[in-house]
């Protein structure tokens, strides 16, 4: 990643940390713990100097380190984005890591390497029982500086990681090679002061994942490169669902992505996208999450959502606007419940979509009575559920399924003709009528606020 890059997955990465859950219910409230160092902090919530001294430099994490290593794991989800950022080393003190390890632990620093290499490590099950725990795993990480730092080796131990490493766990240290990046807390050396090839081990909550190259294997496509480019952590796509309305958990992606959006020039997004394909995004929307789209259409509706203070504050977002879009079909596409011929609905014409893009398209305002031709490229997100007048009437368990694309602006069409305009204005004011307060604005924000309560 290149500086802005680097900058920007720092801030998305410590975005992720806000809403993360307390991972132990003994723990004192933050307003009573020392917040002004990271050492302070563990202290308050029972990692103190004494269990430092558990820890014997000069060699690698062993079996009597792990009461010190797992109850400092099962605490480090407790640090809000605010203090992560106030103790953060951008420019790791890697020389006072190798002399001074004493004098370091717990120090918190960015990351940024290569996983070369990833293990399962058992939990004693005296330590599994007491904590619920069953293993952590043990990431080979080489520094992104590491030929300048001194440190050529980071073994980075975490209780989670992204969902599509799983499958490279214990593999040959030649399975895996991919660019990831953490807020690390320094825990040991773990080689000799004079070693010719110098290590040490760190702990994280969350090792986000910033793939440089598309890999079919991992399921990684060139708008996500495009995305992690920017810092996105495309392992947060774990969270999304598909044919479900929004949860909070979707909350870190969603805005990560939307976070990053403007910064994808439209030259590269161009060179990338494919023709929207609705028939494939409906039927195996997995295969397509964050792929590169290009969806064109007749904008009926356009929403402003206003994003909550908070989440403002973190990823630099004061507002999108939702676009509700009607895409022409080729062939029409049909929705019915098994054999049930009672509930089939026909889509002949169009089929609506949502954008949720930065900015407005030339001419575009926010309105419910818009025949505006656009034409975007961007990203496909999810395959979204929500109720509409045409889907639930009959069914209130019924839900309109539609691909929700991020996208930074939608260029409008010249040209376009009344009678194409025309040609789907019944669908259109279907769509019209969808319930405003059920938008996926407010079905995120809503998501986040009932997640921070």
């Amino acid at each position: 990643m290149n500086s802005s890059a680097r900058k920007l997955a720092l801030f998305l990465m410590l975005a992720t940390f806000a809403s993360a859950p307390s991972s132990r219910a003994d723990v004192p409230e933050v307003s009573e713990l020392d917040l002004s160092t990271p050492q302070g902090f563990m202290a308050g919530i029972g990692f103190d100097e004494s269990y430092y001294k558990m820890f014997d430099d000069d060699q690698a994490i062993n079996e009597e380190e792990q009461e010190p290593l797992i109850r400092l794991l099962s605490r480090i989800r407790r640090p809000k984005p605010k203090q992560i950022e106030a103790w953060l080393q951008l420019r790791p003190d890697w020389g006072a890591f190798v002399d001074q390890p004493d004098q370091s632990r717990l120090d918190c620093f960015l990351l940024v390497g290569r996983v070369v290499k990833i293990e399962s490590r058992p939990i004693l099950p005296e330590l599994g029982a007491v904590y619920e725990l069953a293993d952590f795993y043990a990431l080979e990480v080489i520094p992104t500086d590491s030929e300048s730092s001194g440190v050529q080796r980071v073994t980075l131990l975490s209780l989670t990681i992204p969902e599509r490493f799983k499958p490279l766990v214990d593999q040959p240290a030649d399975a895996i090679d991919e660019p990831i990046s953490a807020a690390a807390y320094f825990l040991k050396r773990t080689t000799p002061a004079a070693a010719a090839e110098m290590m040490i081990a760190a702990v994280t909550e969350r090792v986000s994942w910033h793939p440089d190259h598309v890999n079919a294997s991992l399921g990684v496509n060139a708008g996500q490169i495009l995305l992690a480019a920017q810092g996105v952590d495309i392992g947060q796509f774990d969270t999304v669902r598909d044919r479900a309305a929004f949860t909070g958990l979707e909350n870190e992606s969603f805005y990560q992505s939307m976070a990053a959006i403007s910064s994808i020039s439209p030259e590269q997004l161009a060179k990338v996208a494919t023709p929207v394909a609705l028939p494939q995004l409906l039927t195996d929307p997995g295969s397509y999450r964050g792929a590169a789209v290009r969806v064109s259409g007749t904008v009926r509706r356009i929403t402003k959502i206003v994003v909550d203070e908070e989440t403002a504050r973190r990823r630099g977002l004061e507002y999108y606007y939702e676009i509700n879009l009607f895409v022409p079909l080729e062939t029409p596409i049909i929705s019915q419940a098994h054999a049930d011929t009672s509930t089939r609905k026909e889509f002949r014409h169009s089929y609506p979509v949502v954008l949720c893009s930065r900015e407005l398209p030339p001419g575009g305002s926010v309105s419910d009575d818009l025949h505006l031709q656009v034409t975007a490229d961007g990203i496909f997100y999810k395959d979204w559920a929500y109720r509409t007048p045409f889907m639930s009437t009959d069914d209130p368990n019924r839900r309109q399924i539609s691909p929700l694309f991020i996208v930074n602006r939608p260029r409008t069409i010249e040209g376009a003709t009344t009678a194409e305009v025309n040609s789907i204005a019944l669908w259109v004011l279907i769509f019209a009528v969808l319930a405003s307060s059920l938008g996926i604005g407010a079905g995120v924000m809503l998501a986040g606020k009932r997640k921070r309560r």
